[in-house]
Parts: structure tokens; sequence; C-alpha cells
């Protein structure tokens, strides 16, 4: 299967292909992104998420994406302003607060990450 962590480079090669004829396929650059981080290259993923980003700017899940690379490099509040328009576009939706929270967490802002947390399961407490 693609997603195994050996075998990236191949889903990367796949995404290129499927990206070539149609260079505006924003899923398609989010999964890129997500490729990358993996591969620990969080300056070439934030590229594609900023891609993604761009083609489908309504979409919370690219944002979050789009957060995680920054954080990766540690430049925190780029990243948590990315996840803070996610979470301002559907303040309902408590995916969107999970990631914050575990954003918030991975720099020690232990507080900030429980209100995410709570807030996420207020909206659906049997959210895990």
């Amino acid at each position: 299967m693609l997603n195994d962590l050996d075998e990236h480079e191949a889903a990367l090669e796949a995404l290129a292909k499927a990206l070539a004829p149609r260079l505006e396929y924003p899923t398609a650059h989010f999964r890129k992104g997500e490729i990358l981080l993996e591969l620990d290259k969080p300056a070439v993923a934030l590229a594609a998420f900023d891609h993604a980003v761009r083609l489908r700017p309504d979409d919370g899940e690219f944002l979050i994406g789009r957060g995680k690379a920054p954080m990766a490099m540690e430049r925190h509040e780029e990243g948590l302003t990315s996840h803070r328009c996610a979470i301002e576009l559907a303040p309902r939706k408590p995916t969107s607060l999970y990631a914050s929270g575990l954003a918030f967490l991975s720099i020690n802002r232990n507080r900030a990450a429980m209100a995410c947390f709570e807030e996420a399961l207020a909206l659906k407490p049997d959210y895990v």
C-alpha cells in the first residue's frame, strides 16, 4: 500500500503523475503535503499545503495541514494562525479544535491545548 512509511517516495511519484494533467486539483496538493511531512520535508510540504489552500481557501482540513508544516519548522505562531483560521471557518467542528489542541500540546502550551480539547468534547462528547 502506498501509505506505508517506506513507500512515501512512490506515493509522491504517483501524485506527480496525477497532478500533471490537473494542476489545480487541491486534494492532491494536500496529500502531497501530508506525505512530505512524513518524509520530514516541512518546507516543501508547506508549499504543497499553500497551493491546496489557494485552490480551496474555505477547507479547514487544508488549513490544519498547512499549520502542521510551520509547527514542524518551529514557526509556531505561523502554524497556530492556520489552525485559528480553520476554527474560524467552522467553529463548531471538533476536528479543527482537536488538531489545534495537539499543536498547542506540542509546544507545551498545555492550558491552551486543554481548552481546545474541552471545547471539542463539549461539541461532540464522544469525540476521540
